[in-house]
């Protein structure tokens, strides 16, 4: 099964203590690093730089800090938009006070008093983890198509908003390919659905050969639709991998006798390119690989068409859906770009 962006890696969690007092960042860091990895931030826009480029799993964050208080650091984390499922807890000296209630409402999920007890604070670090995992799981499940493990629909439109905003950043190119499984309803009515699933779990074992990098995301959008979006590939890799997806799955030799065109099952690919500019958004982008997957079904199946967009391509005025991917195209999207087509030999 592939597992592609989603695959999980079990390894030890970290734990981040944001404090500025010595001491009780060693009383933490020896409570602690016998069952976790330790970072540490000695104020609050340090945690911020620190879990950007290293994501904790949880926050132990001080209530005084020479920068900013524990509360509005705790605040701040959980405005953003990457750290906000991260568990916080707030720890205060004696002297601070009792600050339960404010650190709760600023997004903590617990709140403990020095000094500590060794025992409360593994207990409740791995309540808290525990907690965590189970979210995440939860969103993985949302995330993933059953069948076959690949990213849902739902995981591929956010996969390409983030992976455009990404080359748009970098300023480098994003390709998305549409594969759909040829008369794959009729296989289905043909064989039964037992051997549709056989059928889909073989074709997806040819999309793990083809898209081998961490960054390239392959979803399933439904029945016998896949997406992929890929970062930082310029359009002759697109062709090749287009092509690769193709004949991969022709090589399968899965006999298809319910097919009009083949006696074995066949794919019909899509796929475009485009380098993203500011101010431009990834529907074109998406609308063009479909409308050419559309002209690789019309045009008589099992051929990949793709099309290189300007960077002036034409944008949307409505939000895009990828649940738009089965409605009518314009014959030519857009006027003066002839797709490239590589088919059956």
């Amino acid at each position: 099964m592939y597992r592609g962006v989603l695959q999980m890696h079990a390894r030890k969690q970290t734990i981040m203590v944001v404090d500025d007092t010595p001491g009780d960042i060693d009383a933490l860091a020896n409570i602690l690093t016998d069952h976790y990895e330790i970072t540490v931030a000695t104020s609050g826009r340090d945690a911020m730089e620190i879990a950007n480029s290293h994501t904790p799993d949880l926050i132990f964050l001080g209530l005084s800090l020479a920068d900013m208080d524990g509360h509005e650091t705790c605040r701040r984390l959980k405005s953003h938009r990457h750290f906000k499922e991260i568990p916080i807890i707030l720890s205060a000296s004696p002297e601070e006070g009792d600050h339960e209630q404010s650190g709760l409402e600023a997004g903590a999920v617990d709140y403990m008093r020095q000094p500590f007890s060794p025992g409360v604070v593994r207990s409740r670090v791995a309540m808290h983890l525990r907690h965590k995992r189970r979210w995440e799981e939860m969103q993985r499940l949302l995330n993933t198509d059953s069948l076959t493990g690949l990213a849902n629909r739902r995981r591929f439109e956010e996969l390409l908003h983030r992976e455009w905003r990404r080359a748009m950043r970098e300023s480098v190119e994003l390709a998305v390919i549409l594969l759909e499984i040829d008369r794959f309803k009729q296989f289905n009515a043909h064989y039964g659905h037992d051997h549709g699933d056989l059928c889909l779990t073989r074709v997806v074992q040819v999309l793990g050969n083809t898209f081998r990098r961490p960054t390239d995301g392959v979803a399933r959008l439904t029945g016998g639709t896949f997406a992929a979006v890929l970062y930082h590939t310029d359009w002759t890799g697109t062709l090749l991998l287009a092509e690769r997806m193709r004949a991969g799955v022709e090589a399968l030799r899965i006999p298809h006798a319910a097919s009009n065109h083949s006696e074995v099952v066949t794919v019909s690919v899509g796929y475009a390119s485009q380098a993203p500019t500011r101010g431009e958004r990834p529907h074109p982008l998406l609308e063009a690989a479909n409308a050419m997957l559309h002209h690789a079904r019309r045009n008589g199946h099992n051929q990949a068409h793709g099309l290189q967009l300007p960077v002036d391509a034409p944008q949307l005025e409505e939000p895009f859906s990828s649940a738009r991917l089965r409605w009518p195209f314009l014959e030519e999207p857009f006027p003066g770009k002839r797709p490239v087509t590589l088919c059956a030999s």
